[in-house]
Order: structure tokens, then C-alpha cells, then sequence
């Protein structure tokens, strides 16, 4: 581009000196004035007090124009402009569809036996028993519940024993299991004072909950124990629910 523009440049002023040549040449001759125009195709001149027909070609104008010059070197980026603010939020999307109903849950297993007994650190034993699965399992030789390790289970124990006494005083008594810990003793401990001369029986209820998670396979056991000497157990009744949730 730059080429282009000297080599203009050179032309125009080769025209111009052309036309001072003329014009001092003519003024020499007979000190007329040279006028000069442009057509758009030809540069042309005539003297002053020519008419219009009298217009001499001087040159083309093609003639002043030279080759196109090679392209200049890229000039260097410009720096980034500064950023443009956040646009407004779009509008909240239309609600997806319902998704399908899911399956009915399903108990992984279930056991429920009642009994009874008459004696003092007897182990409870069920006469009457509902079970599903295979993650609680039940001996009636043995009376034992044995849970399945690895999973985690309610247990709930529920009933109430028949108490007297041989004087008056406090008798009292508690079920115990085989879990190495006292919350079952503590929660089903029944205590009662004994006015009547009679020394008629006293029946009193208990309950225990508790949530075990078993990681070896655990036997589930209980039995009814006397706090004091003079505490006489008549009977206990129970029943015994265990769900496995896992």
C-alpha cells in the first residue's frame, strides 16, 4: 500500500510538471494563460482564449496511476475490551413431568411369639410364633431368636408380671437380656410396696424397645429376675416382635 501511494504521488507530479512546461513554454510564445481540467479518463489543457473544441490531451489518467503495491504487515491487536455486563435471568423452565411410581417397599423380615412363664431366671420361651425371611431365625428346642449378622433390627419386648410378697415390704423384679448392657433391666424394672395383710397379687406392666444392629449372628434371649428375696413371681406374660429394617 505504501508503494502504491509514492508511485501516485510520482505521476501527479510528473503531470504537473508537464502542465508548467506547457504553460511556460505558451507563455514564452505569446504569454497566453494555460487552463487545465480533468475528464476522469485524460488530464487536457488549452489556452485561455480557446474555446471548449481547442481541449488538448496532456495525458490519461491510467497513465498516473501505478501497479497496486504489496499488502502491508498486519498491524498489532488491540487490547480487550472490558467486559460486558451480566444479562437479565432467563425465565424459569415449565415443570418436568411426574416420574413413575416406585415399587412397595418390603419388610426384609419379621418375627412375633408370645409366652409365658412361672419361675425366676427361666428363659422366655414362645408358645406361639409368626415369622418371614431368613434373617431371624427361630429354635423351638432352645427358644432362642437368633438375628443374622449384618443387618439392623427393632426389637420390641412387651408384657406384664404377677407379683406377691410373704410380708410387707417392697418386692420388686426386672427382665434381663443377653445383649452386655443394662437399658432392657432398666426399662422393664417393676417395684411396688405391699401393704395388704392378705398379701394379695400384684399385677404390673413392662415394655423395652430397642434398635441393634448386629454384626455377628446374635441370639435374642430373656429371662425374669427377683431384686429381693422376699419378691414372689406368680406368672409373667409377654410377647416379643423383632423387624428387620435393612
Amino acid at each position: 500500500m505504501k508503494k502504491r501511494t509514492v508511485t501516485t504521488l510520482c505521476a501527479l507530479l510528473l503531470a504537473l510538471a508537464l502542465a508548467l512546461a506547457v504553460y511556460f513554454a505558451a507563455a514564452k510564445a505569446n504569454a497566453g494563460t494555460v487552463e487545465l481540467r480533468n475528464t476522469g479518463s485524460a488530464i487536457e489543457w488549452k489556452y485561455s482564449g480557446e474555446g471548449d473544441e481547442s481541449w488538448r490531451e496532456l495525458t490519461t489518467t491510467a497513465a498516473l496511476v501505478g501497479a497496486d503495491g504489496q499488502n502491508g504487515v498486519d498491524g498489532k491487536d488491540g487490547a480487550d475490551g472490558k467486559d460486558g455486563k451480566d444479562g437479565a435471568d432467563g425465565k424459569d423452565g415449565a415443570d418436568g413431568k411426574d416420574g413413575a411410581d416406585g415399587r412397595d417397599g418390603a419388610c426384609a423380615g419379621y418375627f412375633y411369639g408370645t409366652g409365658q412363664c412361672d419361675n425366676p431366671d427361666q428363659t422366655f420361651s414362645f408358645s406361639v410364633r409368626q415369622s418371614d425371611g431368613d434373617l431371624i431365625r427361630w429354635d423351638r428346642s432352645n427358644t432362642a431368636v437368633t438375628l443374622k449378622k449384618g443387618h439392623t433390627y427393632s426389637i420390641s419386648l412387651a408384657g406384664s408380671v404377677c407379683l406377691k410378697s410373704s410380708s410387707r415390704m417392697v418386692i420388686c423384679t426386672q427382665v434381663n437380656d443377653n445383649f452386655g448392657d443394662n437399658l432392657c433391666a432398666d426399662s422393664t424394672r417393676v417395684q411396688t410396696y405391699v401393704y395388704d395383710t392378705d398379701f394379695s397379687y400384684r399385677w404390673q406392666p413392662f415394655a423395652f424397645n430397642r434398635i441393634f444392629t448386629a454384626t455377628e449372628d446374635t441370639p435374642v434371649k430373656y429371662h425374669m429376675t427377683k431384686i429381693y428375696p422376699n419378691t414372689q413371681l406368680v406368672r409373667v406374660n409377654y410377647n416379643l416382635t423383632i423387624l428387620a429394617l435393612n
